[in-house]
């Protein structure tokens, strides 16, 4: 090819593109010879055909407008090249069995192509999707659990509550809220390490004693909110107080020595026709009048 023919290339090479060819489009004296060799080494490397897929793909047109514009003109260029076609004589007159056996061939690989194309598309999307899913999957569990013990957090417990009471409005459950006894202390004496380190002891502990029976959420700061589906007020207090003897005969070390710890419960049974609000504050109402009185104790 010649120079000048290579000149009338790179005004095709749009704009933005021309950034890459820094060597090339600024040089006519090696013009031919510069792109030979770019060419020659962009074509083998894998990021070519990727660049080429998205741009025969339409993945750059991000404009719906710009889409229908390329596949216009890719029909306009097929019927040109047909009727200009029609104008000539061809070089070669084919045999009506081997006209016949290659539109044949025709059909077939034009069919088997555009599998090919669909089966590419499909996979890329089925890919996508999973992908997506996963995705979702991850960030719903981030939005539902607690980064430190683990635990499930008020958005996930609130959501669970709803959905029970809306497929079971006749069953039975209690609520109870509990809260770690001078908690600050143990973060002002012993540090945040430690006092994170009990966060993490005590979950790992409610959720041991509630497999079966309940579930358990780290509600925000030291307290942790239990739902207890099933039970009446009399099993709820005999759960709970079985809860708040094991946190009190729970070792807890700081690095240097080991402590215990103690907490205060307020338990509320559903009466089937308060709202979740209410028997939360009712439950908070009942842990506070416990701290009054004198900490690790359950009220109910």
């Amino acid at each position: 090819m010649a120079s000048g023919d290579w000149s009338r290339f790179v005004l095709y090479i749009p704009h933005f593109q021309r950034q890459k060819f820094p060597d090339i489009c600024g040089s006519s004296s090696k013009l031919g010879s510069n792109l030979r060799t770019y060419f020659w080494v962009e074509l083998r490397k894998p990021a070519f055909y990727d660049a080429l897929a998205d741009y025969l793909f339409f993945s750059i047109h991000d404009s719906i407008m710009h889409k229908f514009a390329f596949t216009g003109i890719l029909i306009l260029l097929r019927l040109f090249l047909f009727f200009y076609c029609q104008d000539y004589a061809p070089y070669v007159l084919l045999a009506q069995n081997a006209s016949f056996t290659l539109q044949i061939l025709n059909t077939f690989f034009l069919f088997l192509s555009m599998g090919f194309v669909c089966l590419i598309f499909s996979t890329t999307v089925q890919q996508s999707e999973k992908k997506l899913w996963l995705y979702n999957q991850k960030l719903q569990t981030l939005a539902s659990t607690d980064s430190l013990t683990k635990l499930p957090n008020r958005r996930y417990m609130l959501n669970l509550m709803d959905k029970f009471i809306s497929s079971n409005p006749n069953e039975n459950f209690c609520i109870a809220l509990g809260d770690i006894d001078l908690f600050k202390i143990v973060n002002d004496t012993r540090g945040h390490n430690c006092g994170d380190d009990v966060l993490q002891s005590v979950a790992a502990l409610f959720t041991k004693m509630c497999h079966n029976k309940g579930h358990v959420c780290r509600w925000g700061g030291e307290e942790f909110f239990f739902f207890l589906p099933g039970m009446n007020l009399d099993a709820a207090n005999t759960f709970i107080s079985q809860v708040n003897i094991s946190v009190a005969g729970h070792p807890m070390y700081d690095g240097q020595e080991v402590f215990h710890i103690t907490m205060t419960f307020g338990i509320e049974e559903y009466d089937y026709h308060s709202d979740i609000q209410e028997l939360i504050r009712r439950a908070d109402e009942k842990l506070y009048y416990g701290k009054k009185r004198g900490r690790n104790r359950v009220v109910f």
